[in-house]
């Protein structure tokens, strides 16, 4: 058997044995040369060693990296900030193994409210982004950026992102932008959709979270939108999936209300892109 990769190449010798001799097994579907591999052990190393060979047989790993804002204009306290802090708690209880969930964590952060730090993190994610590829091929990437709209009665799921930067007060480093592309290559009225199976997650929800989800067309042109033009601009290049999210305030959706939503939302998009990609 061989196995060839873009990075390795893999030989794998098959010995037989033969005997003249009858060997009376078990069960019937078990031969003799199987019996005398399990019985000595060794079965086990080669089934190690077969799935490090072989890993595009293995089911795909999901991990999310997710952005969240921290405070700008009259927002002094973003809800974001707390479902950053709250992952990563979660996160250090699933590398404990305190918690299962059928996806990962990996990069958390909070960005500052500014079109420089979006463009920053942007490029700086997808670089990582492809190291990790290249080290685990048998993962999957997806980056989830959190906002906070203030006028949102519900938890937003917004299914594009426009190249427009209109700011309607400066960001937290005093840009200023009145219809500005974002990306010079693309024209103003250019849009990104998102690749995630968006239109799904309403439907895969728990009942009882329905009601509080729903999807948007219009995510502003303020830096949520810059931000997840820049992610989906770069990702379409690259292959790796993202979403904005955008949450009410605390006062309209409590905050565990709203985590509960964010990780059932997590979860029923790795079940989908598992499936996808089985």
């Amino acid at each position: 058997l061989v196995y060839l990769n873009s990075q390795e190449s893999y030989v794998v010798v098959l010995f037989f044995f033969f005997s003249s001799r009858r060997r009376h097994t078990r069960c019937s579907g078990v031969s003799w040369a199987r019996r005398c591999v399990q019985e000595t052990g060794t079965w086990g190393q080669l089934n190690k060693l077969r799935k490090r060979m072989l890993p595009d047989l293995a089911q795909k790993q999901i991990e999310f990296h997710i952005t969240g804002f921290g405070a700008f204009g009259s927002v002094k306290e973003n809800p974001t900030t707390h479902h950053i802090k709250k992952l990563n708690e979660l996160k250090l209880k699933m590398e404990n193994n305190e918690v299962k969930l059928n996806f990962s964590l990996g990069d958390l952060q909070v960005l500052e409210v500014a079109m420089q730090d979006c463009q920053e993190y942007a490029n700086k994610m997808y670089e990582y982004i492809a190291t990790q590829r290249a080290e685990y091929p048998n993962k999957i990437h997806v980056l989830i950026h959190l906002g906070v709209h203030a006028g949102s009665k519900n938890v937003k799921l917004e299914l594009f992102s426009y190249n427009e930067a209109t700011f309607t007060i400066p960001d937290n480093r005093q840009n200023k932008a009145f219809r500005e592309k974002i990306y010079k290559e693309h024209s103003l009225s250019h849009l990104y959709k998102s690749t995630l199976p968006v239109e799904y997650i309403p439907h895969r929800i728990p009942e009882n979270l329905k009601q509080h989800v729903e999807l948007s067309q219009d995510p502003g042109r303020y830096i949520c939108n810059y931000l997840y033009y820049c992610s989906c601009h770069l990702g379409v290049r690259s292959g790796v999936p993202c979403l904005f999210i955008h949450v009410p305030t605390f006062e309209t959706k409590g905050e565990e209300l709203q985590f509960e939503i964010l990780l059932k939302t997590l979860e029923a998009f790795a079940e989908i892109l598992q499936k996808e990609n089985a």
